[in-house]
């Protein structure tokens, strides 16, 4: 069965669907703003049910990366052009939009990850922890910020920088702390511990 017959069987508009996840997959920018100035309506329309991951896609790693990119490319075409309802719909937040749009990056950055653009990453999340580094005590901000610091850490890890990845790992652990996040102080510990790792050994 295609993605089309997947599409067909578990959403409306399956046609369109493809069509702008296939122009996102190919990065042809000009066929998705085609696409969603010609078909903004049934984008909005859809763009709920398109939301949930179809089942037959679950378990396929692949499928699921293409299908996340091009509903975050469709939802970021949308933002740019002054609604950011889709993307709330993608996040779960439909409270202050700038939440909104931190949790819609870190969706990105970790897609950039995924495909191994560890640089487009770092750049991404560099500019996302500038941009919201004084949302502190609005609604959101334990969420993301520790996030962002243990993301851009990977990256830095991953980019051979690393002592910039234990210095974000450290920040991220501390927030958790602030918060009350035990898990999350565990997760930036053993991300500490294997950072040093290495050092240790020598």
């Amino acid at each position: 069965m295609g993605l089309f017959d997947i599409f067909k069987r578990s959403t409306s508009h399956p046609e369109l669907l493809e069509r702008l996840l296939a122009a996102t997959a190919r990065q042809d920018s000009a066929t998705l703003d085609e696409l969603c100035k010609a078909h903004g309506a049934a984008i909005r329309q859809s763009f709920p049910g398109w939301a949930r991951l179809p089942k037959p896609l679950r378990g396929d790693r692949a499928a699921t990366k293409r299908y996340a990119e091009g509903l975050i490319a469709v939802a970021h075409w949308f933002e740019r052009a002054g609604d950011r309802t889709l993307l709330a719909l993608l996040t779960g937040e439909r409270g202050d939009p700038r939440i909104v749009k931190w949790k819609a990056d870190l969706l990105e950055s970790q897609a950039l990850l995924d495909a191994g653009q560890v640089a487009a990453a770092v750049t991404l999340l560099e500019q996302v922890l500038t941009r919201n580094s004084d949302l502190s005590g609005v609604t959101g901000f334990d969420f993301c910020m520790p996030r962002t610091l243990g993301m851009l850490g990977a990256a830095y890890s991953r980019s051979g920088r690393l002592a910039e990845a234990a210095d974000c790992m450290r920040r991220a652990q501390a927030l958790c702390e602030r918060a009350g996040d035990r898990e999350g102080c565990e997760i930036y510990e053993r991300n500490l511990r294997a950072l040093a790792g290495p050092a240790d050994s020598s």
